[in-house]
């Protein structure tokens, strides 16, 4: 019998053996941690989504409170009332610094103009994370609404 024929084949069936034995290692060894570390990831985003609408609707809401204002302002009376409610209004949390430092730095845009306010802020930074994991995000918005404070044309 030719024993040299055999030699590939014993070898072929000791890699497949190998293999096996390697995949098996690799199905027990692994911690399924997948979920976990998406899920840190779905926090962080959702935590950066969630504060920059809530400066926006915080414009917002500060905008509809100078339209409904019975007083007369003249256009840098409105913006220190803008600064002012701002101030009374920031809740303190160390995301949403940037937005109400800006506002009390000046260094947004609020006139009334043909009718309309219009808001603008340029270039805010809000940073979230997680662990090892973490997101920076640069965003600017602006808002036109009527003389009664109500949005029309979302940017």
């Amino acid at each position: 019998m030719n024993k040299k024929a055999h030699t590939p084949t014993l070898l072929l069936f000791v890699a497949t053996i190998i293999l096996i034995l390697l995949a098996l290692f690799t199905f027990a060894s692994f911690n399924d941690t997948f979920a976990e570390d998406s899920e840190g990831r779905s926090q962080i985003l959702g935590n950066i989504i969630f504060y920059q609408d809530y400066m926006i609707k915080k414009a917002e809401g500060i905008v509809k409170k100078i339209a409904l204002f019975e007083g007369p302002l003249t256009a840098d009376g409105k913006k220190e009332m803008f600064k002012e409610i701002a101030r009374k209004e920031n809740p303190n949390i160390a995301e949403l610094n940037e937005f109400f430092s800006k506002i009390e730095n000046n260094d947004f845009v609020f006139k009334l103009e043909n009718q309309e306010y219009f808001f603008e802020m340029k270039n805010i930074s809000l940073q979230s994370s997680n662990g090892a994991n973490s997101i920076n995000r640069t965003f600017s918005f602006s808002i036109t609404f009527d003389v009664n404070g109500n949005r029309l044309h979302p940017k």
